[in-house]
């Protein structure tokens, strides 16, 4: 490292960086995906302190679609000076059907259409200054309050969201389970997810961390699935507003961390791993299936999709029967050449009273004639009997149109 000898102000940049970020602005896209009648709404609700959530904000009643639909609604909203464009996703009709082979196709289909219109824009000929980012930066995973284990809907689902998202799994309505049964719940899901493979977020394998960085992460681990309580109603407590959930036996209170794991989640998502949610996403997902995409063209172009987007991989190989072509066509010798050559869309014109000519009218499928080099090298000439055929043609004056004859 190089000593300076006097202040030049590279201290400076982090102000410049901060001065041009907060110009801009940021953006956050969240999904929920879970069955309905969990809390999906009035946690998001409870996450971002306002009515961002599809059915809050329409005013909408809930009704079972046929099929899983994906809904989305963006808010900016603004905390002191910080301006952040809020992308809230839901998935109405998720497990709520007799037959949910599949259901979760329509979701992971969405976020990688996420992806295409990203690499679209990237990779754009003529591309905008700064790229609209659309892809989905976090899931929520909300886990029906059984008690018991995992569902294989939840399985089958979370092994095909990790591999396309950052996943992190709350069990919903926690306040339904007591204490005991909640950390039985908790562990039970650990051991599935572990023997089912299934990474979720946080996972140090992703980035290189620092030492405060990967032992907060592996705190954060063995906390997962956060056991969360969502409210919109504030109590007054001590002199103190907070959010809770009164009930007949008392008042459960959101942010307290004797109650429900709540903070954790909050926490986690904006305070501490925002940032980390979406390089995550860039980073590894994202690239991930920019890699697919690419090699998916590399191998056939055919596939690239024509919406304006231009994509050069590879730059096509002369086929070998054209070269081929070409090395006997340059190999023929020059006389041959000279005595077949024929201007395109040329016919030579014969004299009624002259049938006798030298020069032979040829002409095949409107183009002109070439003849044929034999192993010699030398032009194919016209047996007798097509001689004959062509000059009675030209006496009575009809078309000539004779093939090439071969040896």
């Amino acid at each position: 490292m190089t000593l300076l000898e006097g202040y030049i102000g590279i201290d400076t940049l982090t102000e410049q960086i901060r001065k041009k970020a907060l110009r801009q602005g940021f953006e956050f896209n969240v999904m929920v995906v879970g069955q309905s009648g969990l809390g999906k709404s009035t946690m998001i609700n409870t996450l971002f302190q306002s009515k961002v959530s599809r059915r809050t904000f329409n005013k909408e009643d809930y009704f079972c679609p046929k099929t899983i639909e994906i809904k989305s609604i963006s808010h900016d909203i603004e905390e002191k000076g910080i301006r952040l464009k809020l992308t809230v996703t839901d998935t109405p009709g998720f497990g709520d059907h007799i037959n949910n082979n599949n259901c979760w196709t329509p979701i992971t289909k969405y976020i990688n259409e996420q992806y295409e219109t990203y690499l679209n824009e990237e990779i754009s000929i003529k591309r905008r200054k700064r790229i609209p980012d659309t892809r989905v930066h976090c899931c929520l995973y909300f886990i029906a309050p059984t008690g018991h284990s995992l569902r294989p809907i939840d399985i089958e689902a979370m092994k095909r969201l990790v591999k396309v998202v950052n996943v992190i799994p709350v069990i919903a309505k926690a306040d339904s389970l007591t204490l005991e049964e909640r950390d039985k719940f908790k562990r039970i899901i650990q051991d599935e997810l572990k023997q089912n493979n299934i990474e979720v977020f946080p996972n140090d394998q992703h980035e290189d961390l620092d030492d405060e960085e990967a032992e907060n992460n592996k705190w954060l681990r063995k906390k997962l699935p956060f056991a969360v309580v969502g409210a919109t109603d504030s109590y007054n407590v001590n002199g103190k507003n907070v959010l809770g959930r009164k009930t007949n036996f008392g008042l459960i209170e959101v942010e307290n961390e004797n109650h429900c794991e709540f903070s954790y989640l909050r926490n986690m998502i904006i305070r501490t791993h925002l940032q980390d949610l979406k390089d995550v996403t860039a980073q590894v997902h994202y690239e991930a299936y920019r890699q697919r995409r690419l090699e998916t063209i590399k191998s056939d172009p055919s596939k690239q999709e024509t919406n304006g987007t231009v994509i050069d991989m590879v730059t096509p190989t002369p086929s070998p029967v054209g070269s081929l072509r070409f090395q006997k066509t340059a190999n023929a010798s020059p006389r041959s050449s000279q005595a077949t050559a024929t201007p395109a869309n040329h016919t030579p014109k014969v004299s009624p009273a002259n049938n006798t000519s030298k020069t032979a009218p040829v002409v095949a499928n409107s183009a002109p004639h070439k003849a044929m080099p034999n192993a010699n090298g030398q032009s194919v000439q016209m047996n007798a009997k097509a001689k004959a055929a062509m000059a009675h043609s030209a006496k009575n004056g009809g078309s000539h149109h004779l093939a090439e004859s071969k040896i």
